[in-house]
């Protein structure tokens, strides 16, 4: 119901397109990491822009009603600090051990890359969106995802092109990228009423997106 989402997506789809025409060269530069920041300063401005223009919002209700009602802002600040602390300790950890497990096993970094630290960072994505599914809050486990991609496609994607630029692998641009691409215009189709159940993702919808990825997830394992 948010059209906070309903604007969001087709950001992604052209945020997507963006970065895969910034890698299509095989290299990731220095200076695609700045048009990526760029991107994301931009998008941010446009977001909170519209944020404080729709307080009634849907998405910004769920949002309100996700807050316990005795948690001050001292409270909330150092909440935020701890967990982001914790979220940053343990997101080491995960890719420190998933290169161990890479090198025992002689498996590429882009293989465990696309699963074990995948998997393992987008964790915190998994229980958000479960807990607004169980509270029925449909527009917060959407705009989970929705939110989290883009920022991983901006921030994420332009850090090591800042830090280290250099090659990648070419699967990741001619197997990864494409069915990335395709799982997201599954989910728009899924979420945004395109079919006759009017946007609402059914059960098997959803078993169908889970089955989907863990045929991807033995397509990799298979290819390794």
């Amino acid at each position: 119901k948010s059209m906070t989402l309903r604007r969001e997506m087709p950001v992604l789809f052209l945020i997507t397109f963006l970065a895969f025409a910034l890698m299509s060269d095989g290299d990731l530069s220095y200076m695609d990491g700045i048009m990526l920041l760029v991107a994301l300063v931009l998008f941010l401005v446009w977001i909170t822009r519209i944020g404080l223009k729709d307080r009634n919002d849907p998405l910004v209700e769920e949002f309100t009603e996700s807050i316990p009602d005795n948690m001050n802002m001292g409270q909330s600040v150092m909440w935020f600090v701890v967990g982001l602390v914790l979220l940053m300790i343990s997101s080491r950890m995960v890719v420190w051990g998933a290169v161990e497990v890479a090198h025992y096993f002689g498996v590429s970094d882009l293989i465990i890359g696309l699963t074990i630290v995948a998997i393992g960072t987008s964790l915190p994505e998994m229980v958000a969106s479960i807990a607004g599914a169980l509270k029925n809050e449909a527009d917060l486990a959407i705009g989970n995802v929705i939110g989290s991609n883009i920022f991983n496609l901006m921030a994420v994607l332009a850090m090591p092109a800042l830090i280290h630029p250099g090659t990648f692998a070419p699967e990741a641009l001619l197997r990864d990228f494409p069915i990335m691409l395709g799982f997201t215009i599954a989910l728009f189709v899924v979420s945004f009423g395109l079919r006759k159940t009017g946007g609402t993702v059914t059960r098997l919808e959803g078993g169908l997106l889970v089955g989907g990825f863990a045929a991807y997830l033995y397509l990799l394992f298979m290819q390794s």
